[in-house]
């Protein structure tokens, strides 16, 4: 007589390890707080970021959007910052409230949807970050150069800056013929390069950005005419 419960045993055991290897759903929110606390934290003691995060706030806080990727899996996300040390972090339906307290070089106590976590962290700027934490170790990708699509009010051809940072490249001038998805701008956020492009074929009525400025949320920045 030929059995095959071996089969269904190692079936099972497979299954297992398939699931005790998938990260918990909170990894990757934590992950991006924890990303941009840290980028926060590097450029306020380069005196080139505001003290506070939510002193960026005027009357909507500012949100920074990041893309990355962990075990082959991509991920979108959007931060929204309440005060120096808490946000929220929404990852498609899913909204994580993330309270971030640095306590070493290495080392962060974070609060995540009211659970306290001891994490110990690897920052390797500008594009990943290792995690561990409750006996595990998670690295995470960030996309280097993430895409900001251009902010256009309808109908004006205005296009606005989508969060507040530094003007780093500006491409084109007033005057100038541009295609649609054509880059016009370099906007710098969060260690961040976001590419601002031409929503349509046209040409530059006004460009506002200013290569070395700092822009708020809204802020105008071209005023397009379509062709």
């Amino acid at each position: 007589q030929v059995t095959t419960d071996f089969l269904d045993t190692r079936l099972e055991r497979l299954v297992s390890r398939l699931k005790a290897s998938t990260a918990p759903a909170h990894i990757v929110p934590l992950a991006c707080a924890l990303k941009l606390r840290l980028a926060h934290e590097k450029f306020r003691a380069m005196s080139a970021w505001p003290a506070d995060l939510s002193g960026w706030a005027s009357a909507t806080p500012p949100e920074f959007p990041l893309r990355l990727t962990m075990d082959n899996q991509t991920y979108e996300t959007t931060t929204v910052w309440t005060d120096t040390r808490t946000c929220c972090v929404s990852m498609g339906q899913d909204t994580h409230t993330i309270a971030i307290d640095i306590t070493g070089p290495h080392k962060a106590l974070c609060k995540v949807d009211g659970v306290c976590r001891t994490v110990h962290f690897a920052d390797q700027l500008p594009k990943r970050l290792s995690l561990h934490m409750d006996g595990r170790t998670y690295t995470v990708t960030f996309a280097g150069d993430h895409t900001q699509s251009a902010h256009t009010a309808p109908s004006s051809g205005r296009i606005t800056a989508p969060m507040h940072g530094r003007i780093a490249d500006v491409f084109v001038e007033t005057g100038a013929q541009v295609e649609a998805g054509q880059p016009l701008c370099v906007l710098e956020a969060m260690k961040m390069r976001h590419e601002i492009c031409a929503p349509c074929a046209g040409h530059i009525r006004g460009c506002y950005a200013e290569n070395g400025a700092q822009i708020a949320s809204g802020d105008k920045l071209f005023d397009i005419k379509e062709a």
